[in-house]
């Protein structure tokens, strides 16, 4: 009977959209036609950003034993927000409609995704806002998308009593794609982008993709959205404009010093953080300390140059094929005959 459930949840957006546009009608006829409501004030912000598999969440879990961080699960919040308004100007206010959709069934993205950062209710009024204020331009429209992104923010760090200097800690690796993006709109981010080695990052996308459907299995599927991510990444590093701004993480730095790592990303996003906090924090996200890490789970094995029992003799040669040049610019050098 999922059809019927799903005919039905189609049926409740529909709704949800008619309801908030007669708000809409109403408020206009009334002389309400512009959009209501604080806006909060700027708080700080980092992004935690890569290729996925790269050791985002470990990055993440050091960081979010801190006090002062409000942290939640990925939210995905520009894929389900943004690209999902992007390129339907022309339909209008039935583009909101797939938010509703997206909140209600959590999209493609598993655990995560906006429904874990706002309420239904709320998104409804941040959607009546939108709608109050009509695009007429592409330019317009992605404005709209990006106000009510950073809505579900808000209230996300409003209901976990976050105060205005409580950082708001977001890790969704995807967000690397549209770092830029997020940079602009928020002169008060930051951000963390963490590289590793793209070999270790296909075979963790293997084991994953074991008793998960996003991950490809394909090894040249593997590389090409390592190299996509990391690309994304350098070319932030090296633009002018977000100096002091973008913080590199590296992986395998992160294996050997966790203790001066956390110190240096604390530093970063302005967090005080004593020997104690350090020792504590990178105690509990240590790999060894954490359940359910293997062939398929959410945690392979944390550790490096796992590729060379895993990789062929053809993988090596696609690799270098497909990423040798991000690769190298990304640090990482081939060994004798690409075997280290």
């Amino acid at each position: 009977m999922s059809w019927l459930s799903q005919d039905w949840g189609d049926l409740a957006d529909t709704l949800c959209l008619a309801r908030t546009r007669l708000r809409v009608a109403l408020k206009r006829s009334r002389g309400r036609g512009r959009a209501e409501g604080p806006v909060a004030a700027p708080y700080p912000k980092l992004f935690i950003v890569g290729s996925p598999r790269s050791g985002t969440t470990w990055v993440k879990r050091l960081l979010q034993a801190h006090p002062r961080v409000v942290c939640g699960p990925e939210s995905h919040a520009y894929r389900q927000i943004f690209e999902g308004v992007r390129g339907r100007l022309h339909r209008g206010a039935r583009v909101w409609k797939r938010i509703f959709h997206v909140h209600r069934t959590g999209g493609t993205e598993g655990k995560g995704g906006i429904r874990h950062y706002i309420a239904r209710k709320t998104l409804h009024r941040l959607v009546e806002r939108a709608l109050l204020e009509p695009a007429s331009t592409q330019e317009q429209l992605d404005l709209q998308a990006e106000e009510l992104i950073r809505g579900v923010f808000d209230d996300f760090h409003r209901r976990h009593a976050g105060g205005p200097d409580d950082l708001l800690l977001e890790k969704t690796p995807g967000h690397v794609l549209c770092a830029e993006r997020i940079l602009r709109f928020y002169p008060e981010a930051k951000l963390a982008i963490v590289l590793r080695d793209g070999r270790d990052v296909c075979v963790s996308l293997q084991m994953r993709s074991l008793t998960r459907l996003w991950p490809p299995k394909e090894r040249r599927e593997q590389i090409e959205l390592w190299v996509r991510h990391a690309e994304a990444g350098l070319r932030l590093l090296s633009t002018p404009e977000f100096e002091g701004r973008i913080l590199e993480v590296r992986y395998e730095q992160l294996l050997q010093d966790p203790h001066g790592e956390l110190r240096r990303l604390c530093g970063f996003a302005g967090l005080r953080a004593d020997a104690e906090f350090l020792r504590a924090a990178v105690e509990a996200a240590a790999f060894a300390n954490i359940a359910q890490t293997g062939p398929g789970e959410h945690r392979w094995r944390g550790t490096a140059g796992t590729w060379k029992r895993y990789f062929t003799d053809e993988d090596r040669r696609l690799f270098r094929e497909l990423a040798g040049d991000v690769f190298e610019r990304a640090g990482y050098s081939f060994g004798a005959n690409g075997r280290s």
